[in-house]
């Protein structure tokens, strides 16, 4: 049995990460061989040496691609959550991994700028920054998402790490 790919993605705010560590946490009481990869961890540990134009942002998430790659050889089961909103990134992610399920976190703008967990919305509506993934900057949207989580009201974080279970364990 070969390891598993696990990649949450949306945009900034949207609860990827609360949900990739919830699902981390989960898998790692029945299996010690996963990770939980994270494009701002991997943006640190990297040492900050990209910025977030889309040119920037392609590379990270080819670098978490590669990571991957690099630990499903080594049959370790990877959770990622990043923006990567990039076609090229989801197709090459469903041509190199056997078990690639990718889980769209979908968020509406305006639940996105009420939470602004990080300040970049009210940053970006200041004109305080750019290159503001899905507002200034353009995604791409995941075109053949296996699972699509509706995140913009308070849902129960339970019932969401229960459909991405059913999904991964069949």
């Amino acid at each position: 049995m070969s390891a598993k790919l696990v990649w949450l993605t949306g945009l900034s705010g949207s609860g990827k990460t609360t949900l990739a560590t919830k699902l981390y946490q989960r898998l790692l009481q029945e299996q010690l061989n996963v990770v939980h990869l994270d494009g701002d961890s991997l943006r640190e540990i990297n040492g900050q040496d990209l910025g977030y134009n889309s040119e920037d942002r392609l590379t990270n998430a080819w670098r978490l691609h590669r990571l991957a790659l690099f630990l499903i050889n080594q049959d370790i089961n990877v959770v990622c959550s990043t923006i990567s909103l990039f076609h090229q990134i989801h197709q090459a992610n469903r041509n190199s991994f056997k078990q690639y399920y990718e889980i769209f976190v979908d968020c509406e703008k305006k639940e996105l700028i009420r939470r602004n967990q990080k300040g970049l919305y009210s940053d970006f509506n200041r004109n305080k920054m750019q290159n503001l993934a899905g507002f200034d900057q353009e995604v791409e949207f995941p075109l053949f998402p296996h699972l699509v989580i509706k995140n913009t009201l308070e849902k129960d974080l339970s019932q969401n790490l229960v459909k991405i279970l059913k999904l991964i364990n069949g």
